[in-house]
């Protein structure tokens, strides 16, 4: 299930009014029947915003999908921002985005595991 799916213009004139954070909020509540905590909220409007600076680029066409909060079936994780639509090559292309809210990030060892710090202020 999706909380959000939209156009890229439709996605950046919900930011653009300021409306995106409350947008998700109420269909979190209307599609997941939960509400959402006040630090969730701010995650949504700082991520996004960046993800707005990202999208206005004229290259990535009006028509490309965006897709917000994808509940991902059998399970209760979610993908944070997808991306959708045709390359180049007019071939079927889909970019999967994970948002943090990271100040501060080191590697490790490990295959897939970053350290870091939560900063709820920055993306």
């Amino acid at each position: 299930m999706l909380v959000y799916s939209a156009t890229k213009q439709e996605f950046v004139d919900d930011v653009r009014s300021n409306r995106i954070g409350e947008i998700i909020e109420n269909e979190v509540f209307r599609k997941l029947n939960k509400n959402s905590p006040k630090s969730e909220f701010v995650s949504w409007e700082n991520s996004l915003r960046y993800m707005f600076q990202v999208l206005i680029d004229p290259e990535i066409p009006s028509s490309a999908r965006v897709a917000i909060e994808y509940n991902i079936p059998l399970t209760n994780r979610r993908v944070d921002f997808i991306l959708t639509g045709r390359n180049k090559d007019f071939q079927d292309s889909a970019v999967i985005i994970e948002l943090k809210q990271w100040s501060e990030v080191e590697k490790t060892t490990k295959d897939a595991i970053v350290k870091t710090f939560p900063n709820y202020h920055h993306a």
